[in-house]
């Protein structure tokens, strides 16, 4: 539904809640490859480093598009003609190139979304400019762009670098999806599943335990549910609440 309205979302919830494979779930290459081909929507799918600055953040989102063109668009009878086209995009600065790319696609009838996970990566960077703000505001203005993404970070005014407080761009943002920690018994559920043949098997107390440490968090939860496993086999014989 978000997708189709062009509502653009941020995924939130702490870290290993499991916001990156929701988004690996939605946008797998098949389905990136279907959209494509069908709804003439081309994904990139961003993972943004925390180590990149501006101009390498803009070159990485460039990158991708020029890889969205070349596997997603693989076969299509626009490819060679698009390809030609980015040769010649490529001696811009990369926030320019990044821009003229989008519009472009756009031109040829190619609606881009841009999935990224990591914002707070993009949010909270110093080299990362308002103008780099309000020329994502202006593609999704002029209805070229739509963007997903996933933080653990809140976004808030009080959050951001001073530059971009209150910036046009993330107030873009409408749809909000919150990821919510696992619950005592789909906790339970999740350890059966990592458990299941192993001669250890943790009790129902164990679980509890376990579940509260980790405050349902799945790779925390996934960790402790290791730690505590260990122990046994080290022969400790049981877990001390």
């Amino acid at each position: 539904e978000y997708i189709s309205q062009r509502v653009n979302v941020c995924v939130l919830g702490p870290q290993g809640s499991g916001k990156s494979s929701l988004l690996n779930c939605f946008f797998s290459f098949p389905v990136r490859r279907r959209m494509a081909a069908e709804q003439h929507i081309l994904v990139c799918r961003a993972d943004l480093s925390p180590t990149a600055d501006g101009e390498e953040m803009c070159q990485y989102l460039y990158d991708q598009l020029v890889y969205g063109v070349r596997r997603l668009l693989a076969g299509s009878s626009l490819q060679t003609e698009l390809l030609a086209e980015l040769e010649i995009i490529q001696s811009h600065a990369a926030l320019t190139r990044l821009q003229q790319t989008i519009e472009m696609l756009h031109d040829y009838g190619y609606f881009i979304l841009l999935v990224m996970d990591n914002f707070e990566t993009f949010t909270s960077s110093p080299t990362i400019t308002m103008n780099h703000h309000e020329v994502f505001r202006s593609l999704i203005e002029g209805g070229r762009l739509q963007c997903v993404v996933a933080t653990d970070y809140d976004l808030s005014r009080d959050s951001l670098p001073a530059d971009v407080r209150g910036s046009y761009f993330l107030q873009k943002f409408t749809g909000f999806l919150c990821m919510q920690p696992l619950t005592e018994e789909q906790a339970a559920a999740f350890i059966a599943g990592k458990q299941a043949g192993s001669p250890m098997q943790l009790d129902d107390r164990a679980i509890r335990t376990v579940h509260l440490l980790s405050g349902g968090v799945p790779w925390v939860l996934e960790a402790v549910a290791e730690a505590v496993f260990d122990s046994l086999e080290q022969g400790e014989g049981k877990l001390n609440g």
